[in-house]
């Protein structure tokens, strides 16, 4: 049909839309160098974002975008427009197109965020939300960008004296764990921060070589790492930590920190 036209913006007014997959066309054309966005507006604009809640051996627990393959961890489903959802809402993983058997009811904990608990494939996979709005309307939703499981592990077991701040001329210890429950290989290992002209050092005390060899695919490899801030440095400042162990271009996996820096030493 034709919009409305308000300047570079065309708005379609659908009304009693149909449940399923929508697809916008553009015309295309060779004189047309412009590219384009959609945007929908209703009475409930629900939405999702999915990360994975992990736990390390240490009982350390956090938050990533690349869960472990095998791992057993949480997705964690923030919503938007949670008080339009009705609470026997639930949600699906989808594998090659289809949807497991198990469908998980969510476990709400917070306002806006749901969790569930999941064995994480080792294929990519799509997260769907399905359910029913408190005016009792059938929504569904699906995360089009695909999950991407890595084989390769890397967990934090350690961060001390603090996850989140480093005292000017003091320093931060981190205990990683390396973990691969499917491939065996020579790993190299590398930590570095973004600060090093101002004096910020990343050091890997363990293994003094900077490489593991990983024979067991169930044992935990780990890899001890020293950030050393200036004694002289101005309170506020933040130095991002980067840590990656590679045993191939497509086999690896990486960690970051952000450290602020909240006193001067002592």
């Amino acid at each position: 049909g034709t919009g409305s036209r308000f300047g570079n913006i065309v708005h379609y007014a659908v009304h009693c839309p149909c449940v399923g997959v929508w697809q916008i066309k553009v015309p295309y054309s060779f004189n047309n160098p412009y590219t384009f966005s959609a945007k929908t507006f209703g009475d409930f604009t629900i939405g999702f974002d999915v990360d994975f809640e992990t736990s390390a051996s240490s009982g350390n627990i956090e938050r990533t975008k690349e869960p472990c393959a095998g791992d057993t961890a949480k997705i964690v489903v923030t919503l938007t427009q949670r008080e339009s959802i009705d609470d026997t809402s639930k949600i699906e993983v989808i594998l090659h197109g289809r949807s497991l058997e198990e469908v998980y009811k969510l476990d709400t904990k917070d306002t806006d965020k749901w969790f569930v608990e999941i064995r994480v494939p080792k294929v990519p996979f799509k997260v769907l939300v399905r359910g029913t709005t408190v005016a009792g309307n059938i929504f569904l939703r699906i995360r089009n960008n695909e999950i991407k499981p890595t084989t390769t592990c890397l967990k934090t077991e350690i961060i001390k004296p603090s996850a989140f701040t480093i005292k000017a001329g003091r320093y931060t210890r981190i205990i990683l764990s390396l973990e691969n429950k499917f491939q065996t290989g020579e790993y190299n290992l590398w930590c570095l921060n973004d600060r090093l002209k101002d004096g910020f050092e990343t050091k890997i005390e363990r293994p003094s070589s900077g490489v593991h060899s990983v024979i067991d695919p169930d044992r935990l490899y780990y890899i001890f790492i020293k950030v050393t801030a200036p004694q002289v440095v101005e309170v506020g400042q933040v130095v991002n930590v980067w840590c990656m162990a590679r045993r191939t271009s497509s086999d690896r996996a990486t960690k970051t920190y952000q450290l602020m820096v909240t006193s001067f030493f002592d």
